[in-house]
């Protein structure tokens, strides 16, 4: 069974339903050609989970904090050295340097495409220390 243009319009229009009032705003950092970085503000479903993963396990803890994320389909998570969770202010979260320095920050451990017409990208994200 293929799916139809319609049958795609129908699944890509309950996805964005579905991320109406879950969406969250963070900081995407990406690292520059001379050391830097720019950040980005990017909107993402976000959902803490921990995890005993031996390969993810923390030395203190024993358990790691890891977070699973759903990025837009536009935003590739190849390029991405981090994600701040910055405070938002007006609906934006904050991009300065002292905000991003002070953020909760989250590195990428795993990428796939997702959905049964491919619309995100499920991220697996773990908390740097």
């Amino acid at each position: 069974m293929s799916l139809t243009p319609a049958k795609v319009q129908r699944i890509l229009a309950n996805r964005a339903v579905m991320q109406i009032g879950r969406a969250a705003p963070v900081a995407v950092i990406y690292r520059t050609a001379y050391g830097g970085v720019t950040a980005r503000a990017v909107s993402l479903i976000l959902k803490q989970q921990g995890t005993n993963d031996p390969a993810t396990e923390d030395t203190i803890s024993r358990q790691a904090n890891e977070y699973l994320a759903e990025l837009p389909l536009e935003v590739d998570p190849r390029p991405i050295a981090y994600i701040a969770l910055t405070p938002v202010t007006a609906g934006s979260p904050a991009l300065d340097a002292a905000s991003l320095a002070a953020a909760i920050q989250l590195e990428i451990v795993a990428y796939r495409l997702s959905g049964l017409v491919p619309s995100r990208w499920q991220v697996t994200l773990r908390r740097l220390r």
